[in-house]
């Protein structure tokens, strides 16, 4: 068999994996070894608040998509999907009072990043939203200035990493973090800034992480579903491992919240949050 012919086979055998896992189908075995750490998605979220009112595979009601010419691929939701009206509420009034709350600890972190650290205090991004529109996520800057830019750099002198950021999109110790940075990446408290991203309609408290240009080709088929509902700060992702995951996995659960999005869920997740974030579980 030609080097061509088994990265087509392995191509489609992963394929194959994560529509079974999509899907809810327990695996028995998967067809070639695969990173993937876990058989299946719905035996791991059958027991939480809100999933077993619907299959894992009805689709999300009422959102329709359609290809743009040039889009890349990107769907655009043409309808809100249901109970928007709901979520949405319950996003701006817990963004207000989360901003109202947390306003002196975001001034000490400013300040903090002002007087110890060379750049800009807010880092922005653009990411894929709601219907595959990108915006501008913020976050207090964790990197030291221009590390953003040193990334292809950092990747193409050392494999390991290059490996590793093949895998979950992330490095468990980035060389571009600084001190503050790290004590921020690991209390979460440099997420704090997108409330406002929430208030401004780009995100939600509970959905999928938002995901960079590129990545919704890690999606394949199933970036549509991503794009069902807006990205949170928090999610299922983010208490169910997060980067000790792998990115199908990934991938799976942000299917299963869009297939399942119920106020429950939702209530579940952000109380499942503060233990995640006191655990510091995959955060770096």
């Amino acid at each position: 068999m030609s080097k061509m012919d088994s990265r087509r086979l392995a191509g489609a055998q992963s394929a194959a994996t994560m529509d079974a896992i999509v899907a809810g189908v327990p695996l028995r075995r998967e067809v070639s070894p695969t990173p993937f750490a876990h058989g299946h998605v719905a035996a791991d979220f059958a027991s939480f608040p809100g999933l077993s009112a619907a299959r894992t595979t009805a689709p999300s009601a009422g959102v329709f998509f359609f290809e743009q010419p040039g889009s890349a691929g990107l769907g655009r939701a043409h309808h809100q999907p249901a109970g928007y009206a709901l979520k949405r509420s319950i996003d701006v009034v817990g963004a207000l009072l989360a901003l109202i709350f947390f306003a002196p600890l975001m001034c000490v972190v400013a300040c903090l990043l002002a007087v110890f650290e060379k750049g800009p205090i807010l880092f922005t991004q653009e990411r894929i939203g709601f219907g595959g529109r990108s915006f501008k996520v913020m976050k207090f800057r964790t990197m030291r200035a221009g590390g953003a830019s040193a990334l292809d750099e950092i990747l193409a002198s050392n494999p390991a990493l290059r490996s590793e950021w093949a895998i979950r999109q992330k490095l468990a110790r980035d060389p571009r973090i600084t001190s503050i940075g790290r004590l921020l990446r690991l209390s979460s408290i440099d997420e704090l800034p997108q409330f406002i991203n929430i208030l401004r309609g780009d995100m939600s408290l509970v959905g999928p992480r938002p995901i960079v240009h590129g990545e919704h080709l890690r999606y394949g088929r199933y970036f549509k579903e991503y794009c069902n509902t807006r990205p949170g700060i928090t999610g299922l992702w983010q208490v169910s491992g997060r980067n000790h995951t792998t990115y199908r996995r990934r991938v799976a659960i942000d299917v299963t919240y869009s297939r399942k999005m119920h106020w429950r869920l939702d209530l579940y997740v952000l109380t499942m949050t503060l233990p995640a974030i006191i655990r510091a579980e995959g955060c770096y």
